[in-house]
This record gives C-alpha cells, structure tokens and sequence, in this order.
C-alpha cells in the first residue's frame, strides 16, 4: 500500500518483513512497517541514526569507566540513561539490535546493583563491553554502507 511514494507493510518478525521487500523488489529506504503498535521506516540513512548509536556509546563507555573508576552509582545513572535511550527505535530493523543492547545493559544494571566486582570473565564490565562493541558495530556498519554509496566499486 504506497503512501507519499513509500510502501507500507505490516508485521513484527524482522526476516519476514525483509523477505517481502526481497520478493517484491522494493528499496528498503521506501519501506514502512506498521508494528501494531506503530509505523516506522524499515532502515535509516541519515546523520541521526549515526548519532544515535554514537550516543548510546558514549553512555556504555561512560558506564564502564566509571565501574572501573569505582564510582558504582555513577555507573549505575549512566546504564539507566543508556537503558533510557535505547528505548525507542529510530528504525524497524535497529529494534533487533536494540533489545540485545537493552538485554546487555539490564545485565550490567542487575550485576552492578548484586555488588558483582569481577572485571575478567563476568561481571558488568564485561556486559558494558559487549555493550560497548554492539554499539561500536552498528556505527561501522552504518559508515561502511553510506561510503559505499558515496564511493562505489569499480
């Protein structure tokens, strides 16, 4: 169903959406996907989507320096506002990544607040750095698809 040249679908698994827009050979910049819930593009390329993977970086970086730094209850606002932040998606698809960022961090969060320590193979800090490379990835991720726009193959 096009609207203002877009074409609207409807559903919530991920892989079925993305197989529609397969099959029927749509531009997955002229998706939108009505959740239910609400309607939102299936992908973004612009600079604020970059920012905000930048700035859920910055608040898991910003967590566990202040975990290593000793300052608990700073880290614990910082996993909060981060929690806060990864809340609504800017686009269909970032939803996946950001439950497995919001899972991450409720980890770290739950670890912090148990008095875990362990900084090894455990702990929050390890959950703030698997935060921290989620977020990481999906900025290079973005940059390498928007340079390879920019500059093609040849």
């Amino acid at each position: 169903m096009p609207r203002d040249g877009r074409v609207l679908l409807q559903g919530t698994d991920p892989l079925q959406i993305c197989q529609e827009v397969v099959a029927r050979g749509l531009h997955p910049e002229g998706v939108d996907v009505d959740t239910g819930q609400q309607v939102l593009p299936l992908v973004l390329d612009d600079r604020h989507h970059l920012l905000t993977w930048i700035r859920l970086y910055s608040r898991c970086l910003t967590a566990s320096s202040l975990f290593l730094a000793g300052a608990v209850d700073r880290c614990a606002w910082e996993i909060e506002a981060a929690l806060i932040a990864a809340q609504d998606a800017p686009c269909f698809l970032d939803e996946i990544y950001l439950a497995e960022l919001r899972a991450l961090l409720r980890s770290a969060q739950q670890e912090v607040l148990a008095g875990e320590t362990g900084i090894e193979h455990y702990g929050p800090y390890v959950s703030l750095t698997m935060a921290e490379n989620l977020c990481v990835t999906r900025m290079i991720r973005r940059e390498v698809h928007a340079d390879r726009r920019r500059y093609p193959r040849t």
